[in-house]
């Protein structure tokens, strides 16, 4: 179809090109923040029926709509932004991408090398504000049709790259000539297959059977701590049931579960000096990333220095979490697998008839600790571990990150943001089967974002029986408040929860609020925002609910699952009576695991 008149049609035919290629190598989404610069690029993804087109005004918010999809997906999402300061507002997601290994393809509309460095408007320098956040910058320059034998090749390059053993962001910037409608929206051909012009495989192997042998000796006392994208999946028990060795999974990893080997409560427990003396491993093995636990950080690294255990890193991507830097070896290779050909090693030796006395007494030792810690947290957050239910009374912080995984399904899905809601989540979240799914923005750990992420999340999830949820802060919604201002009549389907503690809780935890004055902590680091959340929200035509216990929480979810759009519901609270309902349950825990 014709659109304008040509010099040489290249900037329609390079954008319907390479998104041609794209959609051949599988994308399906991209979001596009309105601008001048980028109308072919628009033009040419807009087009296709194939890509499901997000429009965004604002470009930061539009960058973590993109990563809450890709995150769920786990495939590159397309971002499209004009020239200007609407690239640099691209960066904070593109740097969560980065360190969280989600893969975007950033597409930033420039002026062409000429209309640079002569005060030409909405113009930048757009190779280099990504540099430490991306992968890699491809920079073609103003499409030409001499060098359009090369399209498909960059396209698929691009696309591939974005992917990998470290999946992340890649920026494209693309260059475009006045005029910018010049022609026809018609690409290049493809290969004659039909397939994408290049893709990238990645085959990786299963550990040596003398290394699996070493790393899982079953006359060692041994723990794993998994995290999110382990590569593992529940056949992990099998392998820690025939070592007799604890799992300790965080809600992240998607493997806890009611098996006698998961161990739910460390960070409760190791706050005990007594107890995790016992507890010093001599073989730890770390699958996925880190949890946000300082306690369970520390007693990793206080076993590797002072009582040499080892400590071992598997990883299916090309990065290795070591935040205390006591890994002794990291392994690039097929952890699945390499847990399954472990199983079938133990197994044929007769391991787990004959496991040596050691690994039942070390398992047990973990179990009892975990088990008073559960009883002690369910006691104090209201939770029947008997499969009662929950009691009457008020909600706490704890409690409404407990209850929230308690009331939801395996089906549904749970954004949590940094601060105070992952730190609930993991440390109170319960040893059951059929928990939700559970993610989060750890990359750079940021509160900025979050409402956009998770309306990326919940525009992409489909699932008929699945509820997307957000746990915030006050502080994160504030934050990205402007986010729930555009297509407020069109929000997707979704539950925000949001903890309204009149400031950022997370400090009272810190030094800080101790080593300060009490106005001074106030104004610098409590940072109580006052503003009426409520007539905020109601302001741009958006309803909520509020919760005071359990049954209110029951009732704003299946109200959720029941509408076709967004959903809020807040619960207010203190900080100080939140920081005294931490200090009281840890000291429960400690005195009840005192007594034992």
């Amino acid at each position: 179809m014709a659109l304008g008149a040509s010099l040489d049609g290249a900037n329609l035919r390079f954008s319907a090109t390479v998104v041609d290629e794209w959609i051949r190598c599988g994308a399906r989404h991209a979001v596009i923040s309105p601008g001048s610069r980028s109308t072919p690029m628009a033009l040419a993804i807009s087009a296709r029926p194939e890509i499901t087109t997000h429009v965004r005004l604002d470009e930061r918010s539009a960058a973590f709509f993109a990563l809450g999809m890709a995150k769920f997906n786990k495939e590159p999402v397309i971002i499209l932004a004009t020239s200007g300061t609407a690239v640099a507002e691209l960066i904070p997601a593109a740097a969560e991408a980065y360190y969280s290994l989600v893969p975007l393809i950033i597409c930033t509309a420039d002026r062409p090398p000429e209309l640079h460095g002569i005060g030409a408007p909405q113009t930048l320098r757009q190779i280099g504000p990504f540099d430490h956040f991306v992968k890699e910058v491809f920079d073609p320059g103003a499409p030409r049709n001499e060098a359009s034998w090369s399209w498909r090749s960059l396209a698929s390059l691009v696309y591939s790259r974005s992917l990998g053993l470290r999946p992340g962001p890649v920026q494209v910037n693309l260059a475009f000539a006045e005029p910018l409608i010049d022609g026809e929206l018609e690409p290049i051909a493809p290969r004659a297959d039909g397939g994408a012009w290049f893709s990238a495989k990645v085959h990786l192997g299963v550990a040596e059977d003398d290394e699996i042998h070493r790393l899982f000796d079953p006359k060692k006392k041994g723990i794993f701590v998994v995290g999110a994208e382990s590569g593992a999946d529940l056949s992990l028990y099998q392998l820690a049931e025939a070592l007799g060795w604890p799992v300790l999974a965080d809600p992240r990893s998607g493997l806890i579960t009611n098996h006698p080997n998961c161990v739910r409560y460390p960070d409760s427990f190791l706050r005990s000096g007594e107890i995790a003396s016992k507890l010093i491993p001599d073989t730890i093995i770390r699958l996925g990333e880190s949890w946000s636990s300082k306690v369970l950080s520390n007693f990793m690294a206080s076993s590797a220095q002072n009582n040499d255990a080892l400590i071992v890193s598997l990883s299916n991507r090309e990065t290795f979490v070591d935040e205390t830097r006591t890994n002794r070896t990291g392994y690039l290779l097929d952890v699945l697998g390499t847990i399954k050909r472990a199983v079938d090693i133990l197994l044929g030796e007769g391991i787990s008839k004959r496991r040596h006395a050691i690994g039942d007494q070390w398992l047990k030792l973990w179990a009892d600790v975990d088990g008073i810690s559960s009883s002690i947290v369910d006691e104090i957050l209201g939770w029947d571990s008997g499969g009662a239910g929950a009691s009457e009374g008020p909600m706490s912080e704890p409690g409404l990150s407990r209850s929230l995984m308690e009331c939801l399904s395996s089906d549904d899905i749970v954004l949590v943001a940094s601060s105070m809601p992952i730190r609930d989540l993991e440390w109170f979240t319960p040893k059951k089967d059929g928990l939700p799914r559970v993610l989060s923005n750890r990359g750079v750990n940021g509160i900025d974002g979050l409402v956009s992420t998770f309306l990326g999340i919940a525009s992409v999830n489909r699932h008929p029986d699945s509820l997307s949820v957000g746990l915030l802060g006050d502080l994160a919604l504030l934050h990205d408040f402007g986010s729930l201002i555009w297509h407020t009549k069109s929000h997707p389907k979704g539950l925000l929860v949001i903890s309204d503690n009149d400031g950022g809780a997370i400090f009272s935890f810190l030094a800080q609020k101790s080593d300060l004055e009490a106005s001074r902590f106030e104004s610098l680091f409590g940072t109580p925002h006052e503003a009426d959340i409520d007539s905020l929200l109601r302001g741009i035509g958006i309803s909520t609910y509020h919760i005071e216990d359990v049954a209110d929480l029951v009732g704003v979810i299946e109200l959720a699952r029941r509408s076709n759009g967004l959903s809020i519901a807040i619960f207010k609270s203190d900080r100080e009576s939140n920081l005294s309902f931490h200090q009281g349950l840890q000291d429960a825990v400690i005195a009840a695991l005192a007594q034992h």
